[in-house]
């Protein structure tokens, strides 16, 4: 058993016996890049359960923005498989359309349309009729806070009501799976709150997978928070789990009276109250220490104690902090860092693995693989590429461009054939009768002495 991933209670296992949940099993993908492959998710596992929001946390690029395209159909995965209510991505992927929704990661909203006309246009996509839509618009719409919008454009939206809008139509109808990623980027606070309380509100029922940077919000927000590094998974449990399992405990923070406040006895008091208290710190006029999660019973009698003596250590005021779910995030990626080492000559690498021994292998993993191509070659075939699926989209600029030259040259070859624009002049006789010089006719002549 993994230490790292937190077990569930008996409500969830029988949910995942009658199928209501979304099982991962070993997905995995992967993508061609010049000297190897570049493996995005590698073989994960996890569950996400109803009625709950699972956060999915990560660097950029640890593969969370893949596995969502991946369970969506947005790409197929190159193995491995999911599953939700007995229906299989790689097979049923359009039965499990009917009760998907989608906010993405970047808006995707139509620019003539309002934004009562975009929850119309999808909800009739999920086969609800004018009539049926006409209350649901309306609640969803005032849930979002829109109702003064409700007849603007999209292109005339700011940010953030773009983003209220992709949320809305995310949540329309009966969607039973779920998918925000990062639905609150580039909201205000005020935003963020309301839409915070949006999601808590709509998770009943429902599957809801969220994706985010904001660790606040992934602590609010998650009730099962999983952690996503180079493609696999970290960690995944409760917010209070994972602050338990990784986090060092609380820090105590003291802030002293420079005039009268002596380091040595600040410290002895807080060793002999809590033993396995660690100084962290003692810079300027603050003290910090650690204290372990294990001693939290003993603060009660330790803070009493400070109260009353508060002036004779010479102290001003003391804070304590717990461990933040920022301080995990930091530490499993430090831990994934150590652990791998991983460089940018083998992030790119083939997925078969070449023995040290081999004298094909490198000395230096962080050597960059020669490139067998040349990169001039390599983005003239890509330019090319791109230029010819564009035109080939374009019927328009292919008709102006090679049709329309051709019909035009015909036309100027078949008026140049049919009319002659040259005129010849009548042959003349070659004689002197035009010149009036009486009966004689002076011709020049040359003589050769």
């Amino acid at each position: 058993m993994n230490h790292n991933f937190e077990s569930v209670n008996a409500e969830l296992r029988e949910q995942e016996r009658q199928g209501e949940v979304l099982a991962v099993q070993r997905l995995r993908k992967v993508f061609p890049v010049p000297g190897g492959e570049k493996v995005a998710v590698q073989g994960l596992n996890l569950t996400m359960y109803k009625n709950q929001i699972t956060c999915l946390l990560g660097h950029n690029g640890a593969g969370k923005t893949t596995l969502i395209s991946m369970l969506t159909g947005m790409i197929a995965p190159s193995s491995g498989d999911a599953s939700f209510r007995g229906m299989s991505i790689t097979e049923d992927m359009d039965e499990i359309r009917e009760s998907l929704g989608l906010c993405f990661q970047h808006d995707v909203l139509f620019e003539e349309l309002t934004v009562e006309e975009h929850l119309l246009f999808f909800g009739r996509i999920k086969g609800y009729t004018k009539a049926e839509l006409e209350a649901v618009i309306t609640r969803q719409i005032r849930e979002v806070g829109l109702t003064e919008k409700r007849h603007v454009k999209s292109t005339e939206l700011s940010g953030g009501m773009k983003r209220k809008l992709s949320v809305a139509v995310s949540l329309l109808g009966d969607s039973s799976l779920v998918f925000l990623d990062e639905p609150t980027s580039g909201m205000d606070p005020y935003s963020r709150r309301s839409t915070w309380e949006i999601l808590l509100n709509n998770r009943n029922d429902r599957v809801m997978v969220l994706t985010t940077h904001f660790m606040d919000e992934a602590d609010i927000l998650g009730d099962r928070i999983a952690i996503m590094a180079e493609g696999e998974l970290r960690c995944c449990g409760s917010s209070l789990f994972l602050k338990n399992r990784f986090g060092a405990g609380y820090n105590l923070t003291l802030v002293k009276d420079d005039a009268t406040c002596k380091d040595s006895e600040v410290i002895s008091f807080v060793t002999s109250r809590v033993p396995t208290a660690q100084l962290l710190s003692n810079v300027g006029s603050e003290i910090a220490f650690q204290l372990p999660l294990a001693s939290s019973a003993e603060f009660a009698s330790m803070f009493a104690d400070m109260d009353d003596n508060l002036q004779k250590l010479g102290l001003l005021s003391y804070g304590v902090s717990v461990t933040t779910l920022e301080e995990v995030f930091i530490k499993v990626a430090e831990a994934d860092d150590h652990g791998n080492q991983h460089t940018l000559g083998n992030r790119a690498r083939p997925d078969t693995h070449t023995p040290a021994s081999s004298p094909t292998a490198s000395s230096d993993a962080g050597v960059i693989p020669e490139q067998t191509r040349s990169f001039f070659m390599t983005h003239l075939r890509a330019l090319i590429l791109k230029r010819f699926r564009y035109a080939k989209r374009d019927k328009k600029m292919i008709f102006y461009s090679l049709a329309l030259p051709i019909f035009l040259l015909l036309v100027g070859l078949g008026l140049l054939q049919g009319t002659s624009f040259t005129k010849n002049d009548p042959n003349l006789p070659l004689t002197t009768d035009k010149f009036d010089y009486g009966s004689e006719t002076p011709t020049p002549y040359f003589c050769q002495p």
